[in-house]
């Protein structure tokens, strides 16, 4: 199961809002040798939401990926996407990236954890 659909499935069922269908897109991306598109790229919304979920009275956008890479994820939306950023929590949206991750033991009976990491106006950086 992907980290998107490990998120879909946990908003779901915490009944937290209207959780729509998958924000991301495949890009085509063409191989010259064989003349075929392959869809290999995956394209988020405003280029970091993979999930988003409407809980009145906001939009929380949230990027989904595995616990290592929570960091990066973090850095990429303060830095490569802030003016994207800027604009959706200017809006009242917000931003979280959820990082999962399998433990040794269970809580509640799952194995698989998020940690979820929220982004404010003041960690944007624009370069």
């Amino acid at each position: 199961m992907t980290p998107t659909s490990r998120t879909m499935q946990v908003c779901r069922e915490a009944k937290c809002g209207k959780v729509p269908p998958w924000l991301e897109t495949a890009a085509p991306s063409v191989t010259y040798q064989e003349v075929q598109t392959k869809f290999d790229r995956k394209r988020d919304f405003l280029g970091f939401i993979d999930v988003l979920v409407m809980c009145p009275p906001v939009m929380i956008g949230i990027q989904a990926t595995t616990g290592d890479h929570v960091a990066a994820r973090v850095r990429k939306i303060c830095y490569e996407r802030s003016q994207n950023a800027w604009y959706w929590l200017s809006c009242g949206g917000a931003i979280q990236v959820w990082g999962w991750r399998k433990y040794k033991t269970p809580q509640d009976g799952k194995w698989w954890r998020p940690r979820i990491v929220d982004i404010h106006l003041k960690d944007l950086r624009f370069v």
